[in-house]
C-alpha cells in the first residue's frame, strides 16, 4: 500500500517517538574509504570484578577502529568488530591500544576473509 508524504512523515514520527526507530545512518562501504581489513577480536579480562567489567566499554568507545563491542557469556568477556586499513594498522591497534587497556589479559583475533552476509535489516 502507498502512503502520502504527510502520512509517511506522521507514521515515521510515531515510530521515532515510540522508540522503534532509534536513529538514521548512512552505510559507507569500508573498502571504498581504505578500511580493507575487517576483524573480530575476542577479549578476556584478567579480573572479573564488577568495576573491571564496567570500565572496559568506556575505554573501547574512544577507539575509532571499533565498530561494535559486545559483552558476552562464555570463555571471553567481550567481542569487538574492528576495521583497519591493513595488517600494520591491525598490529598497532592490538598492541598499542587494546593490550594497553587496564585489565585486558588475553585477546584472540580473527581476520575476515570474505563477508558472506551483511545486513542491518531486522527479521520483522
Amino acid at each position: 500500500f502507498k502512503l502520502s508524504g504527510p502520512g509517511l512523515q506522521k507514521r515515521l514520527r510515531k515510530l521515532e517517538d515510540g522508540g522503534v526507530i532509534h536513529r538514521y545512518a548512512t552505510i559507507v562501504r569500508r573498502e571504498a574509504v581504505g578500511l580493507d581489513l575487517l576483524c573480530f577480536v575476542h577479549v578476556m579480562l584478567a579480573h572479573h570484578r564488577p568495576n573491571s567489567i564496567k570500565r572496559f566499554p568506556g575505554r573501547i568507545e574512544r577507539m575509532s577502529e571499533v565498530l561494535e563491542c559486545h559483552f558476552l557469556t562464555g570463555e571471553y568477556d567481550y567481542l569487538l568488530k574492528v576495521v583497519v586499513s591493513n595488517h600494520d594498522r591491525l598490529e598497532r591497534f592490538l598492541f598499542d591500544k587494546l593490550m594497553k587497556v587496564d585489565g585486558v589479559d588475553r585477546i584472540r583475533t580473527s581476520i575476515v576473509v570474505k563477508e558472506v552476509k551483511t545486513s542491518t535489516a531486522l527479521p520483522l
